[in-house]
């Protein structure tokens, strides 16, 4: 059996934009925060005024932090960047720690009660 290709973070961000060309589309966009590359791409799609969902996504990837003490300083990290960002960032963890980070964060930003949505 043949293995299913995979895309990678370009490539899905690409046909997400190709996506967003369509007239009335609303599109939002899911990052893995496990990817070293994810940081840069949360501020350049966050300034462009994009929907994006923040998730740890797979330590064992290709390219991925490797270590989770390492993967959750980087969902910090794009968490800092989205929430200082025009959207509202959608937090998708089950992780308490890093749950409690995020409202933190949207306090220190006063973004309010809505200030990040969670899924």
């Amino acid at each position: 059996m043949e293995a299913e290709p995979t895309l990678d973070q370009g490539d899905v961000i690409s046909a997400a934009h190709t996506m967003r060309q369509v007239p009335g589309a609303r599109v939002a966009i899911a990052l893995p925060s496990s990817q070293p590359r994810t940081q840069e791409d949360c501020a350049r799609l966050a300034a462009d005024g994009w929907r994006i969902r923040l998730y740890k996504g797979p330590v064992h990837a290709p390219g991925a932090y490797e270590r989770r003490p390492d993967a959750d300083r980087a969902y910090v990290r794009c968490l800092q960047t989205l929430v200082a960002a025009e959207p509202v960032p959608i937090v998708a963890t089950h992780d308490t720690r890093l749950l409690a980070i995020a409202e933190e964060l949207a306090a220190r930003e006063e973004r309010g009660g809505d200030g990040v949505e969670y899924l």
